[in-house]
């Protein structure tokens, strides 16, 4: 008789509870507005650099509206973060992304590219349950990698055209307030 999975069980249980609207984070405490306090932090750092640029001189100094872009970018990164893990429970978790997230971890743990090559094998061994279960471990160490290194990353992702960081903002001005 085979095993029950209670692997799978637990992750639709933490997956499908209330969670953070952008980064989908299962064990933070939702606060206000249905966010996390990381991500309401970042919406409300958003809305002051939006006031500041909208109220201040005008045109605007150009230090408040590379402001505007970074804290627009992180919103970005933050409800990327969440269309990248918010499903885990319910997707097929394949060997080469159990792959991909093991070595994205190990590289930003060590700066070294271990395991690549290895780990698809890892995920092939597996059944597809528990290599969801080893995916989530290793979203964890990922999205708290992440979430350091937030403000660093969305320098590097502000160096794009000018109308994808208008369309960031206006993004974010159009997404709907509780």
């Amino acid at each position: 008789m085979p095993e029950p999975d209670y692997a799978d069980e637990w992750l639709t249980r933490l997956y499908t509870a209330r969670h953070c609207r952008w980064c989908k984070h299962p064990f933070e405490p939702v606060k206000r507005r249905g966010l996390c306090g990381h991500c309401y932090r970042l919406d409300l750092k958003m809305a002051k650099t939006y006031r500041n640029v909208t109220s201040g001189p005008q045109p605007p100094h150009w230090l408040a509206v590379n402001q505007l872009f970074d804290a627009a970018a992180q919103v970005h990164l933050a409800k990327g973060e969440g269309e990248r893990y918010g499903d885990i429970h319910a997707r097929h978790v394949s060997g080469f992304q159990l792959e991909q997230e093991i070595v994205f971890v190990i590289s930003a743990l060590i700066d070294q590219r271990y395991l690549e090559g290895y780990a698809t094998s890892l995920g092939r061994a597996l059944p597809p349950a528990k290599r969801r279960f080893v995916f989530h471990l290793f979203s964890l160490l990922s999205r708290a990698h992440l979430r350091k290194n937030r403000p660093s990353l969305s320098g590097q992702f502000i160096q794009q055209t000018i109308k994808e960081r208008e369309r960031l903002v206006q993004e974010w001005l159009e997404a709907p307030r509780r």
